[in-house]
């Protein structure tokens, strides 16, 4: 074997696949390494099908100081009798009439590796924590089976567990469960001095706590935990599957001094209270704010109820009428509402931010051609502008020449087209649109990703190999591509 720097094998190393890796690994430490990094890097699990040999694996010193992300799903599994299991099994191998399959069949189940309970498994959690040295994000994830008795009580420090040796590193958490759970979660007060990321999701309780209950769990056990963390947060997220009025939420918030990016867009599920308290939290931080995701309506194809659009629009009209909100954004995520005066908030929010923004996507609403020309010529004053999503009723040789014309710049655009022509003609892609892409050629187009997307359909060939053609700087072309970028300052 050549003696070669260590630098040189490991860039070597990183550059194979795993299946030659896996054949060298034998070859040096450096191999040995990289192979077990790969494998034990990102671990993710559930509590009901985790083995004693994994247990063991990750108890292991030289093998949990790897682990970097760790999603936990907390679930306990249904026992069901040996007898049952024998009895579909035979039933089923007795449909061959060959004792063969059956006897083969019963032999792997009395083989097969033993599961480990969820005592254990909770309870090797909390003892390999001092290990994890370099762990740096965590998902907890809870699901039904959870038992307030017997579950719970291992819960209740497991978060606290984290937060000692490992918790120094632990740079993104995310949580998921019922109100309840959030409270067993975090009633041990877990401390985690360097966290910048923090993602909520509220489930709706499987008790019948009234609503009371669980705006009290939020405000005195969740909000403290949050305003521990202010002094070095930047994320915040916050989602909800059930109608949570989070107006006394905002209220206790503290301010966070270096929050760069606020995501709220789906923490107003079936519900039309929009706190005003969202607007002044927003209004407070603005001088730091520069990633926002803002409600959206969700599940808007079976809800066509106009007073969700009304309530949001409303909400909308009371931000966008604060000076000091959205001024210095660089990303806005925003869904306008279908509502008469959805397109003139859109428009205001992207004056307020055309100095600073650089990524705009606009949800839900689907706009005609002259709507689309009012916002391609707001955005035009955009000079910083980089990715734009929105969503046309019409796919015309007239956009991709304003587009071109207007945004020159910009380098990713994402758009859906609504193809239910059935029912308007005026909708879809228009016939002379492939033979009009013919005869372009956008030279001083810096375009390099482009997706177009018809609503419920695939776009022609011909079409994607027009574009193509068309457009001389693109790099990416297709239906499916990347998701929003995390830009900041």
């Amino acid at each position: 074997m050549p003696k070669l720097p260590p630098e040189i094998w490991l860039n070597i190393a990183k550059n194979l696949s795993k299946q030659e890796l896996r054949r060298h690994i034998g070859l040096n430490r450096i191999f040995l390494n990289v192979v077990l990094d790969r494998q034990w890097k990102h671990m993710r699990f559930s509590t009901a099908h985790l083995l004693y040999h994994d247990l063991e694996r990750i108890s292991d010193p030289f093998i949990a100081k790897r682990i970097e992300t760790m999603h936990i799903t907390l679930y306990i599994e249904c026992k069901y009798s040996w007898k049952r299991r024998f009895k579909s099994i035979g039933s089923f191998c007795m449909h061959f009439r060959d004792t063969t399959v059956v006897r083969d069949a019963i032999g792997f189940m009395r083989k097969r590796p033993a599961k480990a309970p969820f005592v254990d498994v909770v309870n090797t959690l909390h003892a390999i924590t001092p290990l994890l040295l370099n762990i740096r994000d965590i998902t907890i994830m809870t699901s039904y089976g959870l038992s307030y008795s017997i579950s719970y009580p291992l819960l209740r420090n497991l978060l606290s567990s984290f937060s000692g040796s490992s918790g120094s590193s632990l740079r993104r958490l995310s949580l998921e469960g019922t109100l309840d759970e959030f409270s067993t979660l975090l009633g041990s007060n877990p401390t985690f001095n360097n966290l910048e990321e923090l993602n909520l999701v509220f489930k709706e309780t499987h008790s019948l706590s009234d609503s009371n209950w669980d705006i009290n769990l939020l405000i005195s056990i969740v909000t403290p935990f949050i305003n521990c963390l202010c002094y070095h947060l930047q994320v915040l997220s916050i989602k909800s599957y059930f109608a949570l009025n989070l107006s006394e939420f905002f209220t206790t918030l503290t301010l966070f001094p270096i929050l760069w990016k606020l995501d709220v867009r789906t923490a107003f599920h079936k519900t039309l209270q929009y706190p005003l308290s969202m607007i002044t939290f927003i209004a407070n931080h603005s001088d730091t704010l520069r990633d926002l995701g803002l409600p959206m309506i969700p599940f808007q194809r079976f809800s066509p109820d106009m007073e969700h659009h009304e309530a949001l629009m409303e909400w909308l009209v009371l931000l966008v009428a604060d000076d000091k909100c959205l001024a210095q954004l660089q990303c806005l995520e925003i869904y306008p509402t279908k509502t008469v005066m959805g397109l003139d908030i859109l428009l205001a929010c992207i004056r307020r931010a055309s100095n600073s923004l650089r990524e705009i996507n606009i949800r839900g609403r689907f706009f005609s051609p002259h709507e689309t020309c009012l916002i391609l010529d707001t955005l035009s004053h955009c000079d910083n502008l980089q990715s734009l999503g929105f969503n046309t009723c019409r796919l015309e040789i007239q956009l991709f020449d304003a587009l071109a014309a207007k945004l020159p710049h910009v380098e990713r655009i994402v758009m859906m087209i609504d193809n239910d022509f059935q029912e308007d003609q005026s909708r879809g892609i228009s016939p002379s649109f492939p033979e009009a892409l013919q005869e372009r050629q956008y030279i001083s187009w810096n375009l390099k990703h482009l997706q177009v997307k018809p609503k419920g359909a695939l776009l022609d060939t011909n079409i994607l190999y027009a574009l193509a053609r068309s457009i001389p700087s693109l790099r990416f072309l297709g239906e499916n591509g990347v998701g929003r970028s995390d830009t900041r300052v």
